[in-house]
C-alpha cells in the first residue's frame, strides 16, 4: 500500500528532518570516499606542485631552514614528489615510518626530512585519519538505519530543500566571513592536543615549505570537494533507483 502524506505536520517535520540527515550523512561518506581517493594518488601533488609553484616555493624558502636543511632545495623535482608520497604512505599507515623518511642529495647522501616537532606533529595527522575511518564506520550504521527506519508521514520537499540549502549557505556564509585560512587553523586547535605543535614557518619546516601552507591544503581541500560531489550525485541516484520509496 502506498504511504499517504499525514496530516500531522510534527510527523512530516520528523520525516522531512529525516531525510535531510540523510542527505548530510550521505555527503560527509562521500567526502570520505574522496578523500581516500585522492590519497591514492598523493593528494593530486604532482599537480598543485606545479600549479602552486611549489618548486620555487622550495627554492625561496629550503636555504633559509634553520636546522641545516638548505640543501633541500638542491634536490630535484622527483625527490620532492617522493617525499611527500612517502609522508602520505606513512600517515595513512598509522604513523608508520614517519621518523625514517629521508631525501636524497645529488651526491648520494640522504638527511632526515622530519624534526622531531613535525613527526609529532603527523602521528597526531595519522591518529586522526584512523579515528576517521571508525568514524565513517558508524556515519554508514546510522545511515543505513535511517534507511530503513520509515516515519508516519512523508516528507515535505519544500521543508528538505530549504533546509538543506540553508545549511549549505550558512557554512557557506561563515567561512567567507570568517575566512578559508582561518576556519583552517581553528580545526587545527579544535582537533590536535593543545601541548603539541602544529604551526609551522617556512624557515623551521621543511614540511610547511614542501607543502606551501596552508595553500595546498585549500587545493587539496577544493579537490576533494570536486571529487565528492559526483560521488554524492551518484550514491544519491542509486539509492533512488534501487529502493524508490525510502528517500521519500
Amino acid at each position: 500500500m502506498q504511504k499517504v502524506a499525514s496530516s500531522d505536520p510534527f510527523q512530516t517535520l520528523i520525516s522531512s528532518l529525516r531525510l535531510v540527515l540523510i542527505y548530510i550523512i550521505l555527503f560527509v561518506l562521500s567526502l570520505y570516499v574522496a578523500w581516500f581517493a585522492l590519497a591514492k594518488v598523493d593528494y593530486a601533488y604532482p599537480l598543485f606542485y606545479s600549479i602552486l609553484n611549489i618548486e620555487q616555493h622550495i627554492e625561496e624558502f629550503a636555504p633559509q631552514n634553520d636546522y641545516g636543511k638548505a640543501d633541500f632545495a638542491l634536490i630535484s623535482h622527483e625527490e620532492h614528489l617522493k617525499v611527500f608520497a612517502d609522508i602520505v604512505t606513512a600517515v595513512h599507515s598509522s604513523g608508520e615510518g614517519l621518523n625514517t623518511i629521508r631525501y636524497q642529495l645529488p651526491n648520494n647522501l640522504s638527511k632526515l626530512m622530519l624534526t622531531y616537532e613535525e613527526v609529532v606533529h603527523l602521528q597526531d595527522v595519522a591518529n586522526l585519519i584512523d579515528a576517521i575511518h571508525y568514524l565513517a564506520l558508524v556515519m554508514v550504521v546510522l545511515l543505513v538505519a535511517l534507511l530503513v527506519w520509515r516515519p508516519q508521514a512523508l516528507a515535505q520537499s519544500k521543508w528538505v530543500a530549504i533546509a538543506s540549502i540553508g545549511l549549505v549557505a550558512l557554512i557557506t556564509l561563515v567561512i567567507a566571513i570568517i575566512g578559508a585560512t582561518e576556519v583552517f587553523y581553528w580545526l587545527h586547535t579544535v582537533v590536535f592536543p593543545d601541548n603539541h605543535k602544529w604551526f609551522f614557518y617556512y624557515q623551521e619546516s621543511l614540511m610547511s615549505t614542501s607543502m606551501k601552507a596552508p595553500d595546498l591544503f585549500l587545493a587539496i581541500g577544493a579537490g576533494i570537494l570536486i571529487v565528492a560531489l559526483p560521488i554524492f550525485i551518484a550514491a544519491r541516484w542509486w539509492l533512488m533507483k534501487k529502493f524508490p520509496t525510502v528517500l521519500k
